[in-house]
């Protein structure tokens, strides 16, 4: 895990999305730019998705940016949800991706 100051941050990815497909070289743009700050997660499918948000839940990150689009989000959304329970959700940044 990797930290960003004293937050645990990570990057959910949608490589299906429409906006990701149509540029092939931005999924190694968000590798670059996570870098050593954040952890890039890729997810294929809803069962890798709810998967990630249970381990980013489990290992306690508290920032979680989404790439994709609306459908993206919002299934995202809903994990986390799900994921961290009753506790408080992680930060949550929207990034382009649709």
């Amino acid at each position: 895990m990797l930290r960003l100051g004293h937050v645990y941050s990570a990057v959910i990815a949608n490589p299906h999305a429409g906006f990701v497909r149509r540029r092939p070289g931005l999924l190694r743009q968000l590798e670059r730019a996570a870098g050593r700050e954040a952890e890039l997660c890729f997810t294929q499918d809803e069962g890798a998705l709810l998967r990630t948000a249970q381990r980013l839940a489990r290992e306690g990150f508290q920032h979680v940016a989404i790439v994709g689009g609306d459908g993206t989000a919002s299934a995202t959304l809903t994990d986390l949800a799900k994921a961290y329970g009753e506790g408080l959700l992680p930060i949550i940044s929207l990034l382009r991706g649709g």
